[in-house]
């Protein structure tokens, strides 16, 4: 598991430069009319996810925790098949919208869903059979041509016109569908052997159309507070909001290497003792990574102060994020797991109402963006609390809810200071006190495992 992690660590660092060089040149150089254009296009397309009805998350299911060598090339390629017929079914709806409403983000939506679905599939393969190394390839190259052609765009001077920066990522994600087709060498097998594509997409969507549920709810329940800002405030502040949600991609960087590997890992191994160890270093590693929001405090303040109104906001969203890492990384890949579905879905649905509920309380109560994003923080406590009362086998211990409540207020208090670099030692310094005090279970395998990681020359 950790060569896994390791390799999409230095994806999701390939990834995490590039995306922060995007997210800090495309704000500098287009109006914050079209960038907040294109942030709502990439807003929408997350929404794609809806229109494979479960195939992706079925095959991800299918394939978990097995080796690419006990998969057949003519089964991986009947799932694509299917996959790509039902997204053209959509596609084709949505492109006779898009003519019809003469609207050029809908044409390119249409195509959007069919890349993206795509790009996705390849993704959960390489992800579930364990290929950490290609899907750190796919993820790499995909951000690496995406900012040379944003560089391109840029320098031909289009800063007031979203659609080619749109119509960019379509064509990217587009390109890398087929690199990925023929290095798996789908185009080898035979039409032939490409059989009973109907019932295989009805086998699959039977297997991930709750998983796919629960992942659309959460796709929806990351995305709310962000239509609420689109909604009910104005362009301007929902550029700002999403400028600080783009921001989150620093921490997700090194949180996504952790969800992803853990599935694989899990899928092997059952002693609950081990996990629940893994559950406190899951808890470290997030409330680590949240220290990052101090050097983009730094960056912001230096760089682009037209988003100074930003920084509240991400060190509250930040904050949040160090929550999810525990729900995503363990919680949500046990239900996988044990295929609890309904749970999974259910749960999501639940949390899905009270993020909107507590969302709009919030904004109609205070009036401003900051109170949205301290609705996000608590209702992902809220969520955490709904999984540790669901499984009693990987509660935390009193020592450990104390130290998630003392990190969370340390770090909110860390980021009112208003000096980054105060604020990252007084945190730092704080965040070993605090899990050397109550974490001591989880203290000595997390800080080796950090030094092993720093050792690495290889």
């Amino acid at each position: 598991m950790k060569k896994g992690i390791l390799q999409i660590i230095l994806g999701n660092i390939i990834y995490l430069l590039i995306s922060t060089l995007i997210n800090l040149v495309l704000p500098k150089f287009m109006t914050l009319e079209s960038y907040a254009v294109l942030k709502t296009y990439i807003l929408y397309i997350n929404y794609a996810g809806l229109f494979h009805l479960g195939i992706i998350d079925g095959i991800y299911l299918k394939y978990g925790g097995k080796d690419i060598s006990e998969v057949q090339k003519s089964e991986c390629k009947t799932d694509l098949t299917g996959l790509i017929l039902l997204s053209l079914f959509f596609a084709f709806i949505i492109l006779g919208m898009g003519f019809m409403a003469s609207s050029e983000i809908l044409m390119a939506y249409s195509i959007g869903i069919i890349s993206f679905n795509t790009l996705g599939f390849f993704k959960n393969f390489y992800s579930a059979v364990g290929l950490f190394g290609k899907y750190s390839w796919i993820l790499s190259c995909e951000i690496i041509v995406v900012f040379f052609c944003y560089l391109l765009l840029i320098y031909i001077g289009i800063d007031d016109n979203a659609i080619p920066y749109i119509a960019n990522r379509v064509a990217v994600l587009c390109i890398l569908c087929l690199f990925c087709y023929f290095s798996l060498e789908l185009h080898k097998v035979n039409i032939n052997e490409i059989k009973n594509v109907i019932e295989n997409i009805v086998d699959n969507i039977k297997q991930g159309i709750l998983l796919m549920l629960g992942n659309f709810a959460t796709v929806c329940f990351s995305g709310i507070d962000r239509w609420v800002v689109l909604l009910f405030i104005n362009k301007r502040a929902f550029a700002i909001y999403a400028f600080a949600v783009s921001m989150e991609q620093i921490v997700n960087a090194f949180i996504s290497p952790v969800t992803l590997s853990m599935y694989n890992y899990l899928c092997k191994y059952t002693d609950y003792h081990r996990i629940k160890v893994i559950k406190n270093l899951v808890t470290c590693w997030g409330f680590l990574l949240i220290i990052l929001g101090f050097p983009t405090q730094y960056i912001v303040n230096m760089y682009l102060p037209k988003y100074k109104e930003a920084i509240g906001l991400i060190f509250v969203l930040f904050a949040a994020m160090a929550i999810h890492t525990v729900i995503k990384g363990v919680y949500l890949n046990i239900y996988k797991i044990e295929r609890k579905q309904k749970v999974y879905f259910k749960q999501m649905i639940t949390m899905l109402v009270i993020a909107v509920l507590l969302d709009l309380a919030f904004y109609g109560i205070f009036r401003n963006m900051i109170s949205i994003a301290i609705a996000t923080f608590i209702v992902s406590l809220i969520w955490l609390i709904i999984c540790e009362f669901k499984d009693r086998r990987l509660r935390y211990g009193i020592k450990e809810i104390l130290a998630i409540v003392a990190l969370s207020c340390m770090y909110l208090f860390c980021g009112t200071m208003g000096n980054p670099f105060l604020g990252f030692c007084f945190y730092l310094v704080s965040f070993v006190l605090i899990v050397s005090l109550l974490m001591k279970d989880a203290r000595h395998i997390f800080f080796e495992y950090i030094f092993s990681v720093l050792r690495i020359k290889k």
